[in-house]
């Protein structure tokens, strides 16, 4: 059997998963003894037996589905020895701070998510953040901060990845578009628009930003792969 054909499930879950089972049993064999002797006025036990039967289906459902999940911490506990890693060989000082390990995603979409989580830390590492030279002549700690945290909102899984350091290059980005035609020059852009520049594929082949390059493409690989 390969890795990929099995799972770590908890105990707690399988225990569910028995009586959730359990449950369903008894239902069906109320309804057999109803229909074994059923008459017109045992369609209220019926009915309720049926309403039952849902009840335990849908719960047996999501019990099953609860199974392929798996907390986010599979995925982020790769972060410290990465950043461990490649702080050293770039000369500088991170601090890496993880929270909302717990939150829980599916298998396969863990799965599909990790390479373009490692891109984008390593962009953040390799552009973000700066050298501690470069921060304490911007005022700011010697050692910068790399946050990953992952959260529940709503019906949906939020995985945040940010950083304290110099940001985007607002001046370069726009030059550079200019320059590629995209926009016009005497042009104003919003934040949002400065962001948005990364899905124009001409700008991100062409320029040699590597900071906007790499955020931009793995942004669009990871929105691929969350929507397929």
């Amino acid at each position: 059997m390969t890795p990929d054909a099995s799972i770590r499930v908890g105990t707690d879950k399988v225990d569910s998963l028995v009586n959730l089972v359990g449950e369903l049993v008894i239902t069906q064999s109320m309804l057999g003894q109803i229909g074994e002797n059923f008459d017109i006025n045992m369609l209220p036990q019926l009915i309720d037996g049926l309403e039952q039967l849902e009840r335990n289906t849908r719960e047996l459902q999501e019990s099953i589905m609860r199974i392929r999940m798996l907390p986010i911490s599979f995925v982020f506990n790769r972060f410290p020895r990465l950043v461990h890693d490649m702080t050293s060989k770039l000369g500088k000082q991170v601090e890496l701070v993880l929270s909302g390990e717990q939150t829980e995603l599916d298998k396969t979409v863990m799965e599909k998510i990790g390479d373009p989580l490692v891109h984008l830390v390593r962009n953040s590492l390799d552009h973000g953040l700066e050298t501690p030279e470069k921060r304490r002549a911007a005022n700011k700690s010697e050692t910068g901060t790399l946050k990953l945290n992952a959260y529940h909102q709503g019906g949906n899984i939020v995985i945040e990845i940010s950083d304290d350091g110099a940001g985007l290059n607002e001046d370069k980005i726009l030059n550079k578009a200019i320059e590629k035609g995209l926009v016009n020059p005497n042009e104003t852009l919003p934040q949002k628009k400065y962001t948005n520049s990364f899905s124009y594929q001409d700008f991100l082949q062409q320029t040699k930003l590597a900071t906007y390059l790499v955020v931009g493409l793995e942004w669009m690989w990871l929105e691929k792969i969350l929507i397929a």
